[in-house]
């Protein structure tokens, strides 16, 4: 599945605005409270004088799946801390991966930096697998670091560096057995 991912224009706002409103989505991102559609166009008007962030649409065969972001992009020191959700009408499609995959070559390609972070909920499984399997690596856990729905949250804070994102883009584009974007590489070595 080829994913592009194209900057987030005012032609992806109702359906961006629909998922950010709806559950599955707030708790992935660990929103606590609705967002109103005020905030939201508020939000995508100041993306454009924002030179810390790039917003994208995620789109699978032309059509809007998701979103995916890097924030506190630092230029100077070359890194910047990605986010990304799927429109839960798109949910376990196996589009988790070739998303990330994208975003990550538009990070280290594009946006030219040289380690790309991310802070994940400890109790998210499916995104930990996801991210372990495209070569992020645990620096550490915050404890506590954020309050949602009234209870403290754990979050790991991964990181990918390019050359490592290099090295795995190789090894994976030659000879390993193919594997569903939602699973780990079998060891066929045995």
């Amino acid at each position: 599945m080829m994913i592009d991912l194209i900057d987030l224009a005012e032609s992806h706002l109702a359906v961006t605005y629909r998922w950010v409103s709806g559950p599955s989505v707030r708790d992935g991102l660990l929103v606590n409270r609705k967002i109103s559609a005020e905030e939201h166009r508020a939000w995508f008007a100041k993306l454009a004088n924002d030179s810390s962030q790039r917003v994208f649409a995620a789109l699978a065969d032309g059509c809007h799946i998701g979103n995916f972001g890097y924030r506190n992009l630092l230029p100077g020191h070359g890194t910047g801390e990605l986010w990304m959700f799927i429109g839960p009408e798109f949910q376990g499609r196996r589009m988790g991966f070739p998303m990330l995959n994208r975003g990550l070559e538009m990070g280290f390609g594009t946006l030219k930096l040289r380690k790309v972070l991310l802070n994940v909920d400890t109790a998210n499984a499916r995104a930990l697998l996801l991210y372990a399997r495209a070569g992020f690596r645990v620096e550490g856990l915050l404890h506590a670091e954020q309050i949602y729905q009234d209870r403290p949250v754990d979050l790991l804070r991964m990181a990918l560096m390019a050359d490592a994102f290099v090295g795995l883009k190789r090894m994976l584009d030659v000879g390993r057995p193919e594997t569903g974007p939602d699973e780990f590489p079998s060891d066929t070595s045995s």
